[in-house]
């Protein structure tokens, strides 16, 4: 080799140590506590991915979106990306939060978005959308289990341990939707 082109690759590996060695020292001012490491402390290093929840309909899907400062369920335009807040949790959490219910830990929502089913201390509740009320459904020492609203929202089918399957009107044990 030419003493010019090992002199041009010394320079060059000269240049590239010291950019490198510069913008490694101001690669990161601030120092990173515990909990943002390891127990996902404020403020968060990462961000929570939107959890696609299934299709709505025929052009839309559904996307759950979890952040520091907001959660909702997100209808979704596929072809454009529009989308359209269908579930608030935190508007719902407070009017939940008296009940010490919160509107992510739902068990069932009913299909068409106006209500959602809770379960605590084995007793149902539910929890109207468009009413903003929380009905207590059960109040007994019995488990219930699997219990599923009907299509229309207006009943719900359970299981109890020590019983048979029940099937209960909401219109009977909560505020029609």
């Amino acid at each position: 080799m030419t003493t010019s082109l090992i002199q041009s690759q010394l320079i060059f590996l000269f240049i590239i140590s010291f950019i490198s060695l510069h913008l490694g020292l101001f690669a990161q001012d601030k120092k990173l506590s515990f909990d943002q490491v390891y127990l996902f402390g404020e403020p968060r290093i990462f961000k929570p991915l939107p959890q696609i929840q299934g299709w709505f309909d025929d052009d839309h899907y559904l996307l759950q979106k979890r952040g520091a400062q907001k959660s909702s369920l997100v209808k979704v335009n596929a072809q454009t990306g529009e989308e359209t807040v269908l579930i608030d949790y935190d508007a719902i959490n407070v009017n939940l939060k008296e009940a010490g219910f919160s509107a992510e830990q739902n068990i069932e929502i009913t299909n068409d978005y106006s209500g959602m089913l809770f379960n605590n201390n084995d007793d149902l509740y539910f929890y109207s959308l468009t009413k903003n009320e929380l009905k207590r459904l059960t109040n007994d020492k019995d488990k219930e289990v699997n219990p599923v609203p009907s299509p229309d929202g207006k009943k719900v089918c359970f299981h109890q341990m020590e019983r048979k399957l029940h099937l209960l009107e909401t219109e009977i044990f909560m505020l029609l939707m």
